[in-house]
């Protein structure tokens, strides 16, 4: 397991097998959004820092992705919406991924 921050959040993140991610976005407010099926296809081995950088950024993408103002065809395993507004607010737009609070 691996531990990244975008903004406010902190994503626990984990590689499975077959080039699988999963994990969970904790909020600062309090909401955590488990996440799995994220797949990868990467330049470098899906066990290291910068897969998991890579992949964290990804998941708070989808994450951010659905929200109350955007409920079209949301696929299975989306956030609620109100979970979805709230990584959007506090990932800060930020595409900066840290490994370190």
């Amino acid at each position: 397991m691996a531990l990244r921050y975008i903004g406010d959040l902190k994503i626990e993140i984990r590689y499975h097998d077959q080039d699988y991610f999963f994990g969970k976005i904790h909020t600062t407010s309090g909401y955590v959004w488990k996440f799995s099926g994220l797949k990868a296809k990467l330049p470098y081995a899906y066990d290291s820092p910068q897969a998991y950088d890579r992949m964290a950024k990804e998941a708070v993408g989808f994450g951010s992705y659905f929200t109350s103002d955007n409920r079209g065809d949301v696929p299975v395993g989306a956030p609620s919406p109100e979970v979805a507004d709230v990584i959007k607010e506090e990932s800060q737009g930020n595409e900066v991924v840290r490994r370190t609070p």
